[in-house]
C-alpha cells in the first residue's frame, strides 16, 4: 500500500486502486464553521444588516480558513499517522487507511504550536516530528501516542522532515538550516538546508551532507544504510534594491489606505463594495494556475512542462530537473537517481515511488518506470 496527500487531501493507492480518505478532524471542524456561520447569518446579511450598516458580502468557504496537510507516515497495526493545520490550530491524528469510517485517534491539537512533518518508529513505538511555535522549528518525540512530547532540538534554526534510520537504532535524519537575522533581531534569510544525523543514545548531532548553493531536503535511507535525499538550488534571496523599492512604494500604499478607507465606510453604509471582483480579489489573483508555490519556491507549471517534454521525458512533471533526487552510499558517493522530484519515499523492497507533481511513479530494477496514478501536486508520500 501506498498513502500520499496533497495540501488539502490524503489519498491511498491500494493494488492498483486510488481512494480518497476524509480527515474527520477537518471535516468536523468544516462543519463546526457552517454552524456558526449560518446562527450569526442574521447579523451580516439581508435588509436588517443593511439597515444596521452591518452588511457584509457571503465569503467563500476557502476565505475564512487554510488547511495544509503537513505530514504523514504509516503506524503500528497498518494505522497512518498525519498532521494537519487548519486556520490558527493544528493537531496530529491517526487513521485506518482500510476503513474511512473508524473513528480517528486523536495524539494532540493546539492552537498555540503547529505540527509538520511525522515519522513512526515501530520499534520504540515513538512519533517523531517536527514542531513550531515561532518562526523555527524543532524535532519532538512523543511516546505511545501521548499528547506528552519531548523536544530533542533547539536553536536559531528550522528542523524539519524527521525519518527514523532503518539501519542505526535511536538515530533521527532530517534536514536543517539557520536562521539569520539583523541588528534588530528581524529575520533577513536562511542558511543552505542541510542532512543532519541525531543519535538519540549519545545526543550527538552530525552533518551528512551540505551542498554550497543548494539546499538538500527529506532524507530517506534504505535497508543498505544509503541516503536518498531531494537537492535543488537554494531560492535566490534578493535583497539588493530590497529599500529603495519600499521607499517607490510609499505613494503606492498610501492611495490603497485612502481607497481601503472608503470602501470600508461605503460598505458600511450601502452594504456594496466599490469593487465588483468578488469576495475575495487578491485569493483569485493568487490562484494563478500557471504558477504554483511549492516549499517555498515559485514554480511557473506551464513552462516547467514544456521544459520536460522538451528534454524527452516520457512522463513529464511540473518541477524542475534541477530538483534531484541524490543517493549518497555508505562510502560517501553521490549518484542523481532522478530529476525533477518533488515528493518521494522507498519501500521495503528499495525501490523509490516518487512524484513529479503529475504522476505518481515506481522506479523498477533496471531504470525502468511506471506511472501507479496521475495525481498533480503531490507533496508527501509513504510506501509500506
Amino acid at each position: 500500500m501506498i498513502v500520499f496527500a496533497t495540501q488539502t487531501k490524503i489519498g491511498k493507492l491500494d493494488r492498483g486502486k486510488v481512494s480518497w480518505l476524509n480527515s474527520q478532524f477537518l471535516t468536523s471542524y468544516q462543519k463546526n464553521l457552517r454552524a456558526i456561520r449560518e446562527r450569526t447569518a442574521w447579523k451580516t446579511q439581508g435588509t436588517g444588516a443593511q439597515f444596521m450598516g452591518t452588511h457584509r458580502p457571503i465569503r467563500d468557504e476557502h476565505d475564512i480558513y487554510r488547511i495544509n496537510i503537513n505530514g504523514l507516515t504509516f503506524a503500528a497495526q497498518g494505522d497512518i499517522i498525519y498532521s494537519i493545520s487548519v486556520d490558527n490550530g493544528s493537531g496530529i491524528f491517526s487513521k485506518n487507511p482500510l476503513d474511512d469510517q473508524e473513528l480517528e485517534g486523536h495524539i494532540i491539537h493546539k492552537h498555540d504550536t503547529e505540527f509538520f512533518a511525522v515519522d513512526y518508529n515501530p520499534a520504540y513505538q515513538q512519533v517523531v516530528a517536527s514542531v513550531s511555535s515561532g518562526l523555527g522549528k524543532h524535532l519532538a518525540l512523543f511516546r505511545d501516542n501521548s499528547a506528552v512530547y519531548q523536544m530533542l532540538t533547539e536553536g536559531d534554526c528550522v528542523d524539519q522532515n524527521p525519518v527514523w534510520s532503518r539501519t542505526r537504532p535511536g538515530t533521527i535524519f532530517y534536514d536543517s538550516c539557520g536562521i539569520g537575522r539583523d541588528n534588530n533581531g528581524n529575520c533577513v534569510g536562511y542558511s543552505n538546508r542541510a542532512i543532519y544525523s541525531l543519535d538519540l543514545n549519545s545526543g550527538q548531532v552530525r552533518e551528512v551532507v551540505s551542498l554550497a548553493s543548494c539546499d538538500c531536503v527529506s532524507p530517506r535511507e534504505d535497508n543498505q544504510g544509503n541516503i536518498y535525499f531531494i537537492k535543488r538550488p537554494k531560492p535566490r534571496e534578493n535583497r539588493s534594491g530590497t529599500a529603495v523599492l519600499t521607499l517607490l512604494l510609499i505613494p503606492v500604499k498610501i492611495l490603497k489606505a485612502i481607497f481601503n478607507w472608503i470602501n470600508f465606510f461605503t460598505m458600511q453604509y450601502s452594504g456594496e463594495a466599490l469593487t465588483t471582483a468578488g469576495a475575495n480579489p487578491a485569493r483569485a489573483r493568487q490562484q494563478n494556475p500557471k504558477e504554483v508555490f511549492i516549499d517555498g519556491n515559485l514554480i511557473n507549471v506551464q513552462k516547467t512542462l514544456k521544459q520536460n517534454k522538451a528534454q524527452g521525458e516520457k512522463n513529464p512533471g511540473i518541477v524542475p530537473r534541477s530538483w534531484e533526487l541524490t543517493r549518497l552510499s555508505a562510502d560517501g558517493d553521490m549518484t542523481c537517481i532522478k530529476k525533477g522530484v518533488m515528493a518521494f519515499d522507498i519501500d521495503p523492497d528499495g525501490n523509490v515511488i516518487y512524484s513529479n507533481g503529475k504522476h505518481l511513479i515506481k522506479i523498477l530494477p533496471g531504470g525502468n518506470e511506471e506511472v501507479l496514478a496521475s495525481i498533480p501536486f503531490i507533496t508527501w508520500i509513504r510506501a509500506q
